[in-house]
C-alpha cells in the first residue's frame, strides 16, 4: 500500500482532497488484484499472456547525470514554494 504525504496550503479543503487521494488508492488496488488474476490465469489465457508481459516491462533508466541534477532542483523549488505558500496561509491570510 502506498502513502502520500500532502503539504496543503488551503486547510479548509482537507477532508475533499483526502477522500480524492482515498478513491485514487482504492483504484490503484483494484488495478494490482485485476493484474494478479490475470497474472495467474484466472480470467483468460490471453490475458495472462498480456499480464505476464507487462509484468516484465521496465521503463527506460534515465543515466543523463544533467536532468537527474535537474530533477532534484526542479523538485526541491516546488518543496521550497509549497512550504512558503504553506506558511504564508496561516501567518498571513
Amino acid at each position: 500500500m502506498g502513502w502520500v504525504v500532502i503539504v496543503n496550503p488551503f486547510p479548509c479543503h482537507t477532508a475533499s482532497h483526502y477522500s480524492y487521494l482515498a478513491a485514487l488508492e482504492f483504484l490503484s488496488d483494484i488495478d494490482n488484484v485485476a493484474l494478479a488474476l490475470a497474472r495467474d490465469g484466472y480470467l483468460s489465457e490471453s490475458l495472462e499472456e498480456v499480464a505476464g508481459d507487462v509484468s516484465l516491462m521496465k521503463l527506460p533508466r534515465n543515466h543523463n547525470d544533467t536532468l537527474q541534477v535537474l530533477d532534484s532542483v526542479f523538485m526541491s523549488i516546488i518543496l521550497l514554494v509549497t512550504v512558503i505558500m504553506y506558511i504564508l496561509n496561516i501567518f498571513v491570510f
